[in-house]
């Protein structure tokens, strides 16, 4: 019979063990070796070690995958001693058979020595020690590796902390160690019982964060503050899409809604805001891919995320280039890895409801009217009649009958939301890579009626290795949104203004049937407003989105120090928005016969970029430098098309509008930037950190011989509980400091005089643009200053940050008013200088911490000012917003808001 290669290929993966090629194991335990591992999985550790010697390792993959990742550095030791130290802490040994190192779990006989070397005649048992270990609050630790020393005798801690071993006499020395915890080496004497008390070892658990370029660095090492949240704790509670598990969590995070209701215009915020154009959005990137602005969150299942990274200051995003001067949030979805070998699926279900609580205070006590004379027609219902007043009224046919208020009307109208969420996915962990394939689903009402959701995901990730040095992985977020009529923005949503200025003495429920002549004329009490019900279901706003956010990347680690990664990149996202607006609308006055409106956006972005790293450590320094590149292309398709007045009642395509009232616009933005960049990160000694961050950005939106842009950044911290001697209760005691600068380009075609196309009926009409094009624009720059420190004491049980930041924002490109005699009614300039500064504490408490209990509790404190400092020669103020008399306007001197 013919063994085949994938037959053997499903024996291997059913055995469930790993070899490389032979060695001569024996002779190399005493080679020499320089070592460097940070933050690394264990079973990579056993590969690079294999590599580098020659040496067969076997072992078992779930004995090594169950361990966290290693740390490690070691300068021209022994083979056998590097292994040792690594693996004694983790309750492994390795023994020597032929030309193979055998790894194990520890065992109370071993049938060779840590080391290697032939087996040593023990002496003859005299005696039995028992006892306990626990931690520093007195809970037992299973599995506790214990150890004779010079011997191969040893044991481990039972589920309650409970060892016994034998020791061949009172000179014998017990070595205790386990993961996380301080090694400690106790001689047996005449003692028949000890117990143990283990520390936890700080330097083992580091907190280790993603942060720049997907890069994962100790947090220790940042000289600036990033907030993080894990899958754990953005799902504890049933989110509709990621906004709502940020929502609080994150100091300096703002985010605000403008509505509970599903899909509602949320704006997002890193340190306030520093734009007088609006342009304040931070960057967000999914699995290391530039997605555009924080509305890509709401499209995300919140149960499809692994953690998510806030930086929040430029020195943090500097190597993101020019959108990331507000910030970026880095989304890690979920991939095979984290998967346990094999094949394994999982589901998970939720529900949440929303429930008006609370309405804004309406008096109750006039209804409609001038004087306290009824009027059904005006528009203010102040001052007119009271209750119990007669008048005849809208429903009683002429006769006048006693007034009657009812304050519960808005109860009545607004009804529970709900979000129902399942999410299932399939995923394995093999030898050769792994694989995730997840599917989920939102269904949703919102509060408003006739308002819900329908949201589709599906996540694909995997890796596969070629080689031990080379691997190839993707990732693909195909995320569909849909609705028939969808909550947009508060200030569309006019079914709010109506129910609020319905007059007191009109019952809604009343109201419910809203034709008078179905879809032709609304049924209501004035032509001032509409019927709320009528704005609700029939005034809709039909909804659609299909995004796409994926990529492929290349990891080739040439060298045990020297890593290449290559990664292309695309993010596609299609939205239509239509207005359906019915007959009679605006109680008939300004839209008698309805109107049908609808865009359609695209946006589509590739990315190509390639980076270089290199690690090496030289005596108690640490260097790790990058240089790498981006190719950016973008580009936004606009298309507009529909009027007012539909030929037939209730149909809702461009054809049914009226020929005379038709109007078609398109747009067509494209942009591109080309980068290079650079960081260094180094270390002294594991108590300074300096990293030093280079990029330079060369965009097309800006004149050819201003387009290219430079912008540095330098943080450092120190460990100063390290270094000077602090109180036993103080765990961590860290000072940080950055300072950075980031560029902005500007939108499109802000240089150059593009015509715009149109069609008004039969007719097709080119315009200017309204802004004066400036072919001497210069970037915006962004200069930050961030200094704070980060404490840890009470065993980690409470952990402060602070952190104190100043920002300031110069050249800032603004459309300022010019004569209309130009032809313009605006030119674009370098304009304006804004500053803003901040105050961010957070405080992390484990108030209470019992066996499988825990109570964490979290408060953040954010504090941002801003003030505009600077306009350029003869303009004293910017206008943000005018409408009908009103504006918003901020002058020299004030905050943005004022």
């Amino acid at each position: 019979m013919r063994i085949t290669f994938v037959q053997t290929l499903l024996i291997l993966l059913l055995l469930n063990i790993s070899w490389a090629a032979p060695g001569s194991a024996q002779n190399q335990l005493n080679r020499t070796v320089s070592v460097m591992f940070r933050d690394e999985p264990l079973e990579q550790v056993m590969e690079k070690l294999e590599k580098m010697t020659g040496v067969s390792f076997i072992y078992s993959r779930e004995l090594i995958s169950s361990f966290r990742t290693v740390s490690f550095t070691a300068q021209k030791k022994k083979l056998g001693d590097v292994l040792q130290e690594i693996l004694e802490p983790l309750s492994l040994q390795y023994r020597v058979e032929e030309n193979r190192i055998i790894v194990r779990k520890a065992r109370n006989e071993y049938p060779a020595p840590l080391t290697g070397r032939p087996l040593e005649m023990i002496p003859e048992i005299i005696e039995k020690v028992s006892g306990t270990v626990t931690d520093e609050k007195g809970e037992p630790l299973p599995g506790v590796n214990i150890v004779v020393k010079g011997s191969t005798r040893g044991t481990t801690t039972d589920a309650r902390g409970g060892f016994e071993i034998e020791v061949p006499d009172k000179n014998a020395v017990l070595m205790f160690s386990f993961v996380g915890f301080i090694s400690q080496e106790i001689s047996a004497g005449s003692q028949n019982i000890i117990n143990v008390r283990l520390e936890e070892d700080n330097k083992s658990l580091r907190e280790v964060v993603v942060t720049a370029l997907g890069m994962k660095r100790e947090k220790r090492s940042l000289g600036y503050s990033v907030g993080e949240i894990g899958s754990a704790e953005l799902n504890r509670v049933p989110q509709e899409n990621v906004l709502g598990g940020l929502q609080g969590k994150i100091t300096g995070l703002q985010i605000n809604n403008s509505s509970p209701e599903l899909n509602a215009e949320t704006h997002v915020y890193i340190r306030g805001t520093n734009s007088l154009t609006n342009n304040d959005d931070p960057l967000v990137i999914v699995d290391g891919v530039p997605s555009g602005n924080p509305n890509v969150l709401q499209d995300i299942s919140p149960s499809n995320i692994a953690g998510i990274s806030v930086l929040k200051g430029p020195s943090a995003a500097a190597l993101y280039g020019s959108r990331a001067g507000n910030g970026v949030i880095l989304v890690t979805t979920k991939n095979g890895h984290s998967e346990t070998k094999g094949l394994g699926v999982s589901f998970s279900s939720g529900y949440t409801s929303t429930v008006p609580y609370q309405f804004i205070d309406m008096q109750n006590r006039f209804t409609t009217g001038k004087r306290g004379i009824f009027d059904e027609t005006a528009y203010q219902h102040w001052y007119g009649p009271e209750e119990g007043t007669e008048a005849a009224q809208w429903n009683t046919g002429g006769v006048a009958k006693p007034l009657k208020f009812y304050p519960d009307n808005r109860q009545n109208f607004f009804r529970n939301g709900f979000s129902l969420i399942s999410d299932v996915s399939v995923g394995g962990n093999y030898d050769k890579g792994n694989f995730r394939v997840s599917f989920n689903h939102l269904k949703g009402n919102g509060n408003t009626p006739g308002m819900e959701l329908n949201r589709v995901g599906i996540n694909l990730a995997g890796r596969y290795n070629l080689s031990k040095t080379v691997s190839v992985s993707t990732n693909l977020n195909i995320l569909n949104s849909f609705s028939d009529n969808l909550f947009s923005q508060l200030s569309n949503q006019y079914a709010y203004i109506d129910i609020n200025t319905l007059p007191p003495h009109v019952d809604i429920n009343e109201l419910r049937n809203y034709w008078e002549i179905p879809n032709e004329l609304q049924r209501n009490v004035s032509k001032s407003y509409n019927n709320p019900w009528f704005e609700a279901l029939e005034h809709r706003m039909p909804f659609k989105r299909d995004r796409r956010i994926g990529n492929v990347a290349l990891n080739w680690d040439i060298l045990p120090e020297l890593n290449l990664t290559s990664r292309i990149s695309e993010t596609f996202s299609y939205e239509k928005r239509e207005e359906l607006s019915p007959w009679s609308l605006y109680g008939g006055k300004t839209r008698p016969r309805g109107g049908y409106n609808a865009t359609t956006e695209a946006i589509r972005e590739i990315n190509a970029e390639v980076l270089l790293s290199y690690k090496k450590t030289l005596g108690d320094f640490y260097l790790a430098p990058s240089v790498g590149g981006n190719l950016m292309s973008h580009s936004t398709e606009l298309t507009s098309i529909g009027g007012d007045n539909l030929v037939l009642p209730g149909l809702y395509t461009a054809s049914n509008v009226e020929r005379a009232g038709l109007a078609y616009q398109t747009g067509v933005y494209k942009k591109a930037i080309n980068s290079v960049y650079g960081m260094l990160s180094t270390s002294f000694k594991d108590l300074l950190y300096v990293d030093l961050t280079a990029r330079n950005d060369w965009s097309s939106t800006l004149p050819a011989d201003l387009r290219s842009y430079f912008y540095p950044s330098v943080s450092a911290s120190l460990m100063l509980s390290d270094i000077v001697s602090l109180p036993g209760w103080v765990n961590l005691l860290k000072l940080r400091t950055g300072w950075a600068q980031v560029g902005k380009d500007t939108d499109p075609y802000s240089i150059h005089n593009v015509l715009s196309r149109g069609t008004w009926g039969d007719l097709t009409y080119y315009t200017n643009p309204t802004s004066l094009p400036n072919t001497r624009l210069k970037p915006e720059i962004a200069t930050s200053y961030e200094a704070g420190f980060d404490f840890s004491f009470l065993s980690n049980r409470a952990k402060l940050d602070f952190t104190a930041y100043k920002m300031r924002n110069r050249n800032q490109i603004l459309d300022v008013n010019v004569s209309q005699l130009s032809g313009y009614s605006a030119a674009k300039i370098n304009a304006g200088v804004v500053e803003n500064w901040g105050t961010e504490i957070g405080l992390r408490l484990v108030p209470v911490k019992s066996g499988k209990w825990q109570w964490n509790s979290t408060i953040n404190f954010t504090r941002d000012r801003n003030k505009l400092t600077e306009l350029t020669e003869g303009v004293d103020q910017v206008v943000f917003w005018q409408e009908n008399g009103a504006s918003a306007i901020t002058r020299v001197g004030e905050r943005l808001g004022d």
